[in-house]
């Protein structure tokens, strides 16, 4: 074993080391993102239109220091806790607007914001420690990565994240009532956990195991009724205000060719995910790995999708770690993600119409703006293509995934009861 390959494992070896590092990723994103000279002594923000050049907006666009926790704090009016979707519409799933509720009743902006960083900052650590089950010599890359200095603290997709890993070691642990129920939560604070399960369904099928498949099924589907079914019935157009939201955007990506023709982008957006769904579903048919499939089904949706969050870079990194991806696609990713928040968010301040013209700005509008999309497309191609063409042969099995199986089935696709944990 080499010297490299030795201080690796002796990094992965002590967890305690690594959430050192997490947490130092989170703490100088914290102090970052916490604005000056735009939070009233009552704890409001100043204005957080776009165009106000005093207010919020323009202030983080030239720190580069933009966080939709502040902005949604002032415009959603949360400083006086209304409950989500029933006093207040949140273009978010109902576990993430819960969220926001509960992280509402610290005093202020400021005080919001350290309360909802916190969580996602835990919320992380957990997310780490099962990742260490999945991965045990690699999941460190995760804590190691700057994008948990732009994108940790950007969203709450952290929430989310930490619902999908949680259910990929209940899977991994053949706890399936708990994977489901992870999932569920995962699915209702973001929906790209949802990606994992036709082809969880799929192994599951090719393995005949349909005692476990069954216990998945009904806890996903029992925790998505019981997490919205409340707010579904008491405020029905609220509720769906997330997925009206969405529904209505235009695309700004790849399919920003098509126009604004929004019917036709939801056909194309239709048929390329049904696609790959079909190709992984077979795949994993065929003996192939459920990680490896969700990511590059993934890969399809973030490439074809109308509307591309720079965060979304770190749900792709977590799954190409999961999906044992090639060191290099890591850490392509990392520079993919870095290059597309700065480029993004400087864009958004040369462009706004607070700043004045100039050589410079109409320059950077015109001929760095749309290389922003090229870089961050071509990159996500590339470390797609890569993990194809680099990565282990379909079927074959992970070195620390989570596809692997602990002993053959029992004649009702369970495992063995020596072998087999409490679910």
């Amino acid at each position: 074993m080499n010297r490299a390959r030795r201080l690796n494992s002796w990094f992965a070896g002590h967890f305690g080391i690594v959430a050192i590092v997490m947490t130092a990723w989170f703490l100088l994103a914290a102090w970052h993102l916490i604005p000056h000279g735009v939070v009233t002594p009552n704890g409001h923000l100043i204005d957080p239109s776009t165009t106000d050049p005093r207010g919020y907006n323009v202030y983080s666009y030239k720190h580069l220091a933009y966080s939709d926790i502040y902005r949604l704090y002032a415009e959603r009016g949360l400083w006086g806790h209304p409950i989500p979707y029933v006093q207040v519409k949140i273009e978010y799933p109902v576990v993430t607007g819960i969220f926001m509720w509960i992280a509402s009743f610290a005093p202020g902006a400021n005080g919001y914001f350290v309360a909802s960083a916190v969580g996602l900052w835990l919320a992380g650590l957990v997310t780490l420690y099962s990742l260490r089950k999945l991965a045990p010599l690699s999941y460190q890359w995760l804590a190691l990565t700057p994008l948990l200095f732009v994108f940790s603290l950007l969203n709450w997709d952290v929430l989310g994240i930490c619902f999908l890993v949680l259910g990929l070691w209940m899977v991994a642990e053949q706890r399936w009532s708990y994977a489901g129920i992870a999932f569920g939560l995962g699915t209702c604070a973001k929906l790209f956990p949802i990606v994992y399960v036709p082809f969880l369904v799929a192994r599951l099928l090719r393995e005949n195991r349909h005692g476990a498949l069954r216990r998945l099924v009904v806890s996903l589907l029992a925790t998505c009724v019981a997490v919205n079914l409340p707010f579904c019935i008491t405020a029905y157009h609220n509720w769906t205000f997330f997925f009206a939201f969405n529904a209505s955007r235009s695309a700004a990506g790849i399919l920003g060719v098509l126009g604004n023709h929004v019917a036709a982008q939801d056909a194309v957006i239709a048929v390329a995910v049904v696609a790959s769904l079909v190709v992984g579903i077979r795949a994993v048919l065929r003996g192939g790995s459920v990680e490896r499939a969700a990511a590059f089904t993934f890969v399809v949706f973030l490439l074809v999708n109308k509307v591309y969050s720079p965060q979304y870079t770190l749900w792709l990194f977590v799954m190409a770690l999961v999906a044992e991806w090639p060191g290099w696609t890591l850490l392509l990713l990392s520079v993919v993600g870095l290059a597309d928040y700065y480029g993004t968010f400087a864009s958004f301040y040369i462009t706004n119409a607070s700043v004045p013209q100039t050589v410079v700005t109409t320059w950077w509008e015109h001929i760095v703006v749309p290389w922003v999309g090229r870089v961050r497309y071509f990159g996500l191609a590339a470390c797609a293509v890569g993990a194809a063409l680099v990565g282990p042969p379909a079927g074959a099995p992970p070195e620390s995934g989570v596809s692997s199986v602990a002993g053959p089935p029992d004649a009702d696709g369970l495992l063995p009861i020596a072998a087999r944990p409490v679910d």
